[in-house]
């Protein structure tokens, strides 16, 4: 069982020297994270997936293939560009060695938030991946970042947002993806561009 006491990392911690985070997603301000990005071939068998839950009616804005991501996890956002805060978060990535791993995709559901993201999410490789987002934040905070670990938290890939819910659907035809590198991310708030800062793979 993923277990985050092992890790002795605390929780939600601010380091000192950590610059203030923008409370809200302003034009201008842009946001850090890393995130795994599916290849080409995952990506179109989503968009088949897509296809086939017209039956039940989703109505929303769906997420550009170009973004579609599993986010490890969040840095920060910030009033503008910070070398020195995506230096730390090189110094992070750089300390992994952490293998190859598959995360089997087999159902999707929405998160009970207003915008109901409508999420594909996997079951075998989950604890593969939880143990990397440990791994990853272990490397963060000893790299001075700020760290928040939730022990339930979901990997997944939000496909879109709307106007309803719905229930958990597992999929006849499973989407085996096979994990091999992780991505530093700029967002841009408000311009709609994401800037890949680098990316490290992962141990074959």
């Amino acid at each position: 069982m993923f277990d985050v006491k092992q890790a002795q990392l605390p929780l939600d911690l601010m380091e000192p020297g950590t610059p203030e985070l923008v409370p809200d997603a302003r034009p201008g301000s842009e946001k850090l994270y890393f995130a795994l990005f599916p290849d080409r071939s995952v990506r179109i068998e989503i968009d088949k997936l897509m296809g086939t839950l017209g039956n039940y009616r989703l109505s929303g804005r769906r997420r550009p293939q170009g973004l579609l991501h599993a986010s490890v996890h969040g840095i920060g956002k910030y009033p503008k560009r910070r070398n020195d805060i995506i230096a730390r978060a090189v110094q992070a990535a750089e300390a992994i060695k952490y293998a190859e791993f598959s995360l089997v995709l087999d159902h999707v559901f929405s998160f009970r938030q207003s915008s109901h993201p409508l999420v594909l999410c996997p079951t075998t490789g989950a604890r593969e991946f939880r143990r990397l987002q440990l791994e990853l934040g272990l490397a963060m905070y000893e790299a001075g970042l700020t760290v928040s670990l939730n022990p339930n938290y979901q990997p997944h890939i939000t496909l879109q947002y709307g106007y309803k819910s719905i229930r958990r659907i597992n999929l006849e035809k499973p989407i085996t993806w096979a994990v091999r590198e992780f991505v530093l991310v700029r967002s841009l708030q408000g311009q709609g561009k994401h800037e890949y800062v680098d990316h490290w793979p992962l141990l074959n």
